[in-house]
């Protein structure tokens, strides 16, 4: 019985070891971001909103008058002639979002297109101080707009 088992045992890892290097089936390489996937699946894609990383929690002081849009997936602010990407400060409640034509921050739905007052300002990025995610930085260029409160117009 004792050498049955040994045989056993040397028979089972012997089948590990083969299943170790037995090719399984190629898996899909998975989608570079989330916009990817969701035009895969025919859905509207994320947009970009940015939010700074770094420490200051005071935005310039002032009042602008443009209106957000999405512009190449990425939350902008258009005053004047000019296209910032919209970056909001840390402290902008559970982080703005976009969603059928509408900027949602704090639970307040401000319209896309829509003119409104803004303070703030533009504003060069600086590590530690006023920074974005990579990944925003990388898709979305500058200039870059500090949003302060929204006022209506």
């Amino acid at each position: 019985m004792a050498g049955g088992t040994v045989r056993s045992i040397v028979g089972l890892g012997a089948a590990a070891a083969l299943a170790a290097c037995t090719p399984t089936e190629p898996t899909a390489a998975p989608p570079e971001n989330d916009a990817a996937a969701a035009v895969a699946a025919g859905q509207e894609p994320p947009v970009l909103v940015a939010v700074n990383r770094g420490r200051t929690t005071l935005s310039p002081a002032a009042i602008n008058l443009g209106r957000f849009t999405v512009e190449g997936g990425c939350l902008r602010f258009i005053t004047g002639e000019r296209s910032y990407l919209a970056v909001f400060g840390s402290g902008a409640g559970a982080g703005p979002t976009v969603a059928g034509g509408s900027l949602i921050l704090s639970g307040r739905k401000l319209d896309l297109g829509k003119d409104y007052q803004i303070g703030g300002g533009s504003s060069a990025l600086e590590p530690g101080v006023f920074e974005l995610a990579p990944e925003i930085e990388r898709a979305c260029p500058g200039p870059y707009f500090q949003v302060g409160p929204i006022l209506e117009r």
